[in-house]
């Protein structure tokens, strides 16, 4: 958290330098450049910081101990923003509403993306039982945003945790790049299908529809 910090830090001296250098630092763009430098380092953070735990563990019980130090991270990039004074610097000392419901307003998509990326992650630790891992499977494909992989297709087309864990990250990272919209749980159980398909591996339908019902489940509480 506190190299987060310093990064922020360290990135907006640098902006404001850059800006008052070039005539625009009261301007939207030092504000719009303000809050992307908090979304550059949070999805930095968040991605960073939760591959670093997943090396060690990936029970739920790891994960929830990274949740504690998301909501800092919220509340540090708030404390900086309130810090750094942007309203006044970039209105010349005069905030307005509009300067402020603007900047708010970006800040809380951000905030957002966040959130969504870590709610994301959150699956790759939601690793079934052996039992379930023994019955798990997927199938199609998505050339250009999921690669085949050289692979020895396991017998019983029964991926290995490590399968698991890839195809987890692939799904998570297609719904945060926007390249997976699901409208519907039947898109999701495709996706993890194409995926499976591809890489070399099979495996039931009931077995993916449960976990496809799981994902679309969460999504929809996140989006609500």
């Amino acid at each position: 958290m506190l190299r987060a910090e310093k990064d922020i830090r360290e990135k907006v001296r640098h902006l404001h330098t850059d800006h008052a250098a070039k005539g625009c630092l009261n301007s939207g763009a030092t504000l719009k450049r303000h809050v992307e430098i908090f979304d550059t380092v949070g999805q930095s953070y968040v991605s960073s910081t939760l591959d670093a735990i997943a090396d060690v563990s990936m029970e739920m019980e790891a994960f929830a101990i990274y949740e504690e130090g998301h909501m800092q991270l919220s509340t540090m990039m708030r404390r900086n923003l309130k810090d750094d004074n942007i309203y006044g610097v970039c209105t010349t000392g005069n905030p307005n509403s509009a300067v402020a419901n603007a900047i708010n307003l970006q800040f809380l998509s951000v905030e957002g993306q966040l959130k969504r990326l870590k709610d994301l992650r959150r699956y790759s630790f939601t690793r079934p039982e052996p039992i379930d891992m023994a019955s798990f499977g997927l199938s199609e494909k998505r050339s250009a945003l999921m690669p085949k992989n050289e692979v020895t297709k396991n017998k019983g087309g029964r991926p290995a945790a490590e399968h698991w864990d890839e195809m987890w990250a692939t799904i998570a990272t297609l719904l945060y790049e926007g390249d997976l919209n699901p409208k519907r749980q039947a898109d999701i159980e495709k996706a993890m299908m194409d995926w499976l398909e591809s890489n070399g591996h099979s495996a039931a339908d009931s077995t993916v529809r449960k976990r496809a019902r799981l994902l679309w489940q969460r999504l929809e509480v996140a989006e609500n």
